[in-house]
């Protein structure tokens, strides 16, 4: 499909000794269904456009200007005939019965996107991008909901299929076995890829953002065999946020930190941006984002670090994941008791706690690494798609925490 012609018209900023400048116009599209208890609602469609401008002095100025977003209707139309389009698709019938069969309510968004830039050095470019988003949210709250984005209609309908057929067997286990409050002892505890994805993205991916939370480069935090790398999402064009050409940025190599990740507003003092640099629509200043990363190391399946396992625990659902100076705190769902390498009865919800600094000391195993489940990662107000491939990971000596 043909990018749209740049509709960005006004003249060069002129906030003072200009070094740098950019402006943009976003354009999107949503449209929102629910299906609860085999009945349907579907929203009619919201759409709106905003523009951004930012301005950063000339050299050895550090004054910077920019003006806030500003709401208007939409002026691409290709962001809400493509909303109403993906939604006239939706099989919403078939799905409100397969859903009332498994006991299970769900919310869709469809979100259309459409950007135009173009920055002080010449650079210009259009994008466009679509996805369903959804949650999936079982009848009984101890099974709880599962949150992904897919981006085109047959990988939405695989991945409902998956989740529903999850979220069943553990719904069918608890009906045939109590659910067990953790042991306070120190556990091994084996992570799915999505669970470790998260744990991963938190310690290592805002710690790139954030100057390893004061740790030195090189500093070992596991495995030699470890390694993750952040790149610029492959469906947002070549350029990043800021007319930077899109990159990718090794964070850890031999289990060591090695690169931070900066954009321009971090970059004056600490070398180039990193190509890394997002921002939501209606949003305002693009900032490094470690949102899709390649976690690798390991070998083998999931079932083979289970089978290692004489007692332990083992988990598939995050439902609270942050990170505060390092220190990354996980809530999990989902979880059963692992007795001799065999899953056992399901446990109550818990909370681990693991450091940038002792995560080395933890990690006991990683599988081949496997497409963990989309999702959001929230900083700085804007929720940006996050998509993460990492390996299953066997945690040792780690401390379950009940939680209410």
């Amino acid at each position: 499909m043909t990018a749209p012609t740049v509709l960005l018209s006004m003249r060069e900023p002129r906030f003072g000794e200009v070094g740098f400048w950019e402006e943009r116009l976003d354009d999107d599209a949503s449209i929102k269904l629910v299906i609860d208890q085999g009945k349907v609602h579907r929203d009619t469609p919201f759409a709106r456009a905003t523009f951004y401008q930012r301005s950063i002095a000339s050299a050895g100025k550090d004054a910077r200007a920019c003006t806030k977003p500003r709401d208007a209707p939409a002026q691409n139309s290709w962001v809400v005939s493509q909303a109403i389009a993906m939604a006239d698709w939706f099989p919403l019938d078939a799905l409100a019965d397969k859903l009332a069969t498994g006991g299970t309510a769900a919310t869709f968004e469809i979100n259309c996107q459409a950007r135009q830039y173009r920055n002080a050095d010449g650079h210009v470019h259009a994008k466009r991008k679509a996805y369903f988003a959804f949650t999936l949210i079982h009848s009984d709250p101890r099974v709880g909901s599962i949150v992904d984005v897919a981006q085109d209609p047959e990988t939405l309908v695989k991945r409902i299929d998956q989740h529903l057929a999850s979220l069943m067997d553990y719904s069918e286990l608890l009906c045939s076995e109590s659910l067990r409050s953790v042991t306070a002892d120190p556990l091994p505890i084996l992570l799915s890829p999505t669970v470790a994805g998260v744990m991963f993205h938190e310690i290592f991916g805002h710690g790139a953002e954030e100057a390893w939370f004061g740790a030195a480069r090189g500093t070992q935090t596991g495995p030699y065999s470890l390694s993750v790398a952040a790149r610029y999402p492959r469906d947002c064009g070549h350029d990043d946020d800021e007319g930077v050409r899109g990159n990718a940025v090794t964070l850890v190599e031999g289990g060591a930190l090695a690169n931070e990740v900066r954009d321009r507003s971090t970059s004056s003092t600490n070398g180039r941006p990193s190509g890394l640099a997002q921002v939501g629509p209606h949003r305002g200043t693009p900032r490094a984002r470690c949102t899709h990363l390649e976690v690798g190391g390991g070998s083998g399946s999931p079932e083979a670090l289970c089978n290692a396992i004489q007692r332990g625990l083992q988990s598939d659902d995050v439902r609270l994941a942050q990170v505060v100076n390092g220190v990354a705190v996980l809530q999990l769902g989902r979880a059963r008791r692992i007795e001799k390498g065999h899953e056992c009865e399901p446990v109550a919800p818990f909370a681990i706690v693991v450091s940038l600094v002792s995560l080395r000391e933890h990690i006991a195993a990683l599988s081949a690494a496997k497409q963990s489940r989309c999702g959001f990662c929230v900083k700085f107000n804007d929720p940006l798609l996050s998509i993460i491939r990492a390996p299953a990971t066997l945690l040792d000596n780690i401390k379950p925490l009940a939680v209410g």
